[in-house]
């Protein structure tokens, strides 16, 4: 009984992950790239670049994070070229190299694909 428990839980868990898998590799994430990155006394400004398909709401993580610019924290921008820099405040106790490892660009509450 223990042995067919545990063959079902391990299953069902390969079946999620794969699921899981799939739906972020086939799901639409409109790529994007970082560039220009700089950090001086906590301040870190980089620009953020996409060609997106259709209008988008814009957020920024770093990791669990959501970042804002000025007291805003999301952006609505047409289809088309996007490009915008942003300067905000590093996360207390995270360094440049740390922020950019965990930097995301959300579109419409889906990460992106960064390039």
């Amino acid at each position: 009984m223990q042995k067919t428990t545990l063959a079902v839980i391990a299953v069902v868990a390969v079946l999620a992950c794969a699921g899981g898998v799939l739906y972020y590799l086939y799901s639409e994430h409109p790529e994007y790239t970082i560039s220009d990155m700089s950090e001086a006394l906590g301040i870190v400004t980089f620009t953020a670049s996409a060609d997106l398909d259709d209008p988008s709401t814009i957020t920024v993580w770093a990791g669990d994070v959501r970042m804002s610019m000025l007291g805003m924290d999301e952006w609505t921008v047409k289809a088309g070229h996007w490009e915008q820099t942003f300067v905000m405040t590093l996360p207390e106790g995270m360094t440049a190299e740390e922020f950019d490892d965990v930097l995301e660009i959300h579109f419409d509450g889906k990460e992106g694909w960064r390039r």
